[in-house]
C-alpha cells in the first residue's frame, strides 16, 4: 500500500490586522456585529441610526448596582440600569456652575439608593435627557413613570421633614423641577387647562422646602453652595442668587433702575405685584447668571402667579422678559423650554393694544434702554 504524499508547499497563514476590540459595546452594535465606539451614552452608530443605545448591566459601578437593587423597575420605559449609566454624565452637563456638580458628585449620587424619592427623580431627569439626546419613546415613557413616583414619594415626606433628610429632600425637588423644565410638551400660553403651567408653577415649592433648609443649614451639605453665593455678593445688590437665599429683596430706588417706559407701565411701591419681579429682573440684568436666574420662580409672589395664570399683558411682559434673559444659558433642559415659550408669548402679546408693550417685547433686553435705565 502506498502512500500519496503532497509535493505542495503549504499555503501561507494570514495574519489579521491587529485592531482595537471592543469588548464593552453597546448591545445594538454586538448583535448587528460591528465596532462601537463605545460613546455614552448614545454611541455614535445608535445616534446616527436612530436606535435605542442599551449597555450591558455589567458595566455599572458596585455602588451603582447596590442602588439599582433598592428600586423596584418598571416594565415600561428605558431600563433602570442604561438611567443609571447616564448618571454622572447628565449632572455633568445640567449644571451650570462647578458648586452644584461638585454638590451632586459628592454628596448626591453616592447615597441616593438609601432615597427612593430621590433615585425616582434622577432616573426621570436621566431619562428626560436621554430623549434629548435621541428622541425616544421609550425614554419619554421612563422620566413620566419615574417622575410621577419621585412626586408622589415626595409628597408623602412633606408632613415630617427632619434634619435628617431635608438635605436630599431639597436635591430631589430640584431635580423633579428641573425635569418638569426640560419637559418637551407645547407652551401653556394657548391652553386652557392651568396644568399646562405646572413647569412653572411648582417652582414655588423650592421656596418653602429652602424655607425649612434654612433652619438647618449649617449640617448640610448646600452650605457649601451658600457659602460660595454669599462670599460673591456685594452689599448693594440684590441678595438673592439662589433658592437659598432667605434675605430680604432689596434694590435702592427701584423706580430709578427703570427706564420711563417701564415706570409708566408698572407700579414701583412695595404692596404692587409686579415689586418683586421687578426687583429681580433689575438684579439679573447686573447679574445674568444662570444660578440666579433660575430664583426667579421660587421668588414670585403669588399675587405675580395669578396674573400669569390670568395672562395679564403686564405679567407676561415681565415674564418674557427674564425668559430673554434665562435664553442666554447654555444648560440643555434650559433651552429648549425658554425657545417654545418665547415665540409663544411674542404672537401673544403682538395682539395687546397697548404699544408700550409691544415695544419692549421686540428689544433686545441686553441691549434695550426701553426697559432698565
Amino acid at each position: 500500500m502506498y502512500h500519496r504524499f503532497s509535493l505542495d508547499k503549504p499555503k501561507p497563514t494570514i495574519k489579521r490586522r491587529s485592531h482595537w476590540k471592543s469588548r464593552r459595546g453597546c448591545l445594538s452594535c454586538k448583535h448587528a456585529r460591528v465596532k462601537c465606539d463605545e460613546v455614552h451614552p448614545v454611541c455614535s452608530r445608535c445616534c446616527r441610526q436612530q436606535t435605542d443605545c442599551v449597555y450591558q448591566i455589567n458595566q455599572i459601578s458596585q455602588t451603582q448596582i447596590s442602588t439599582l437593587q433598592s428600586v423596584d423597575i418598571d416594565s415600561a420605559g428605558t431600563p433602570t440600569p442604561h438611567l443609571m449609566q447616564n448618571f454622572a454624565h447628565c449632572i455633568d452637563v445640567s449644571f451650570a456652575s462647578p458648586i452644584g456638580k461638585s454638590i451632586f458628585a459628592q454628596f448626591v449620587l453616592p447615597h441616593s439608593a438609601s432615597y427612593p424619592f430621590l433615585i425616582h427623580s434622577l432616573l426621570a431627569f436621566s431619562a428626560r435627557h436621554l430623549h434629548h439626546l435621541q428622541p425616544s419613546r421609550s425614554h419619554q415613557m421612563a422620566s413620566l413613570v419615574h417622575a410621577q413616583k419621585a412626586a408622589r414619594l415626595v409628597n408623602e415626606q412633606l408632613d415630617d421633614v427632619g434634619p435628617h433628610k431635608i438635605s436630599h429632600l431639597y436635591a430631589a425637588c430640584l431635580v423633579i423641577n428641573m425635569t418638569s423644565f426640560a419637559d418637551d410638551s407645547p407652551s401653556w400660553i394657548f391652553q386652557s387647562d392651568p396644568a399646562a403651567f405646572t413647569w412653572f408653577m411648582m417652582q414655588q415649592g423650592l421656596f418653602h422646602l429652602s424655607s425649612i433648609l434654612q433652619q438647618h443649614l449649617p449640617h448640610s451639605f448646600w452650605q457649601i453652595k451658600h457659602d460660595a453665593l454669599i462670599s460673591s455678593q456685594s452689599s448693594n445688590t440684590l441678595s438673592v442668587s439662589s433658592h437659598l437665599s432667605s434675605h430680604p429683596l432689596f434694590i435702592d430706588s427701584l423706580s430709578s433702575s427703570l427706564s420711563p417706559q417701564m415706570q409708566d407701565l408698572f407700579e414701583t411701591h412695595s404692596d404692587s405685584p409686579y415689586y418683586v419681579p421687578l426687583q429681580l429682573l433689575v438684579h439679573f440684568h447686573r447679574n445674568p447668571s444662570t444660578d440666579s436666574l433660575l430664583s426667579f420662580g421660587p421668588r414670585i409672589p403669588p399675587s405675580f402667579r395669578l396674573r400669569l395664570l390670568q395672562k395679564d399683558p403686564r405679567a407676561l411682559l415681565l415674564f418674557h422678559l427674564w425668559l430673554q434673559l434665562l435664553g442666554r444659558s447654555s444648560c440643555w433642559w434650559i433651552a429648549g423650554r425658554v425657545s417654545r415659550e418665547s415665540a409663544a408669548l411674542i404672537l401673544q402679546l403682538s395682539h395687546i393694544p397697548d404699544l408700550r408693550i409691544w415695544k419692549m417685547v421686540r428689544c433686545e433686553i441686553g441691549d434695550c434702554h426701553d426697559v432698565f435705565a
